[in-house]
């Protein structure tokens, strides 16, 4: 769903922010936010952090895709 999501930029640093309030469904999904920080020097560096914002716990599971159009993966 987060690749298609509607991701909140920030100002001041490199980063995005989704919420399960900007879901097109929210009821569908605990009360979480994630935040993705992302960083260039000389290597790609990413930061996901997931925030449970309710009282109840729930798992999260994350795969991270590149989408790079590359010409040989070795």
């Amino acid at each position: 769903f987060a690749r298609l999501s509607m991701w909140e930029l920030s100002e001041d640093r490199p980063a995005a922010t989704l919420a399960n309030d900007d879901l097109p469904d929210p009821k569908m999904w605990p009360p979480f936010e994630m935040r993705l920080e992302y960083r260039w020097t000389g290597a790609l560096g990413i930061h996901l952090e997931i925030e449970n914002r309710g009282s109840q716990p729930f798992d999260f599971e994350v795969l991270l895709h590149t989408y790079f159009a590359v010409s040989d993966v070795r």
